[in-house]
């Protein structure tokens, strides 16, 4: 168990959840423990110089770096601070952090079906909101002949994002926007 070389400065308790969790100030950097008579101790050593056993640990979910306070370090007796006695020197702490986990990419980045349904859902919404703007206030009898421009743009654009050169050409794209298009799929309830 890890062992740091400090003044207990206080011990303060605070109510967690049905339990007391009891914070062990030393040199700064509180340590918990939930054990009442390790808190007694510790208050009983307020101002004293010594060796304490911590223990230092990620959380269940590694977003948090918990302190806890173990006691006085076996064999170690705690000096009592006076106004002539100087207190050892002490080595900085330094509070552990736990290593955040490293995702290497994937060779080839994401799926082509998952890319072109990010550039469908983009194109669309891009389409929609231009073709909203412009039909601004023109009333429900203009909502059918705006959203089959909005449709039209939104193919242009997804051939221009995704398709070759050659899709560029207004032929084609004319000729893909007057498709049929595909079988309505079942609606599900959210």
């Amino acid at each position: 168990m890890p062992q740091i070389q400090g003044v207990i400065e206080s011990v303060q308790s605070r109510p967690a959840g049905g339990t007391t969790i009891y914070d062990v100030m030393i040199g700064g950097q509180a340590y918990s423990t939930f054990d009442p008579d390790v808190a007694k101790t510790a208050n009983e050593r307020i101002g004293q110089n010594g060796s304490w056993e911590v223990n230092i640990k990620p959380s269940k979910d590694g977003r948090f770096t918990n302190f806890y306070y173990e006691g006085p370090a076996n064999g170690a007796a705690p000096q009592q601070l006076g106004i002539a006695a100087a207190p050892a020197p002490m080595q900085p702490q330094l509070p552990v952090q736990p290593a955040i986990p490293h995702v290497a990419p994937q060779a080839g980045g994401m799926t082509p079906e998952r890319e072109r349904k990010i550039v469908k859902q983009s194109c669309m919404a891009t389409a929609f909101n231009f073709i909203g703007h412009l039909w601004n206030g023109a009333g429900p009898e203009g909502a059918a002949e705006a959203e089959a421009q909005a449709m039209e743009l939104a193919k242009r654009l997804y051939l221009q994002v995704l398709g070759s050169p050659q899709t560029l050409d207004d032929q084609i794209v004319q000729q893909l926007a007057q498709a049929p298009p595909p079988p309505p799929q079942p609606e599900t309830d959210w």
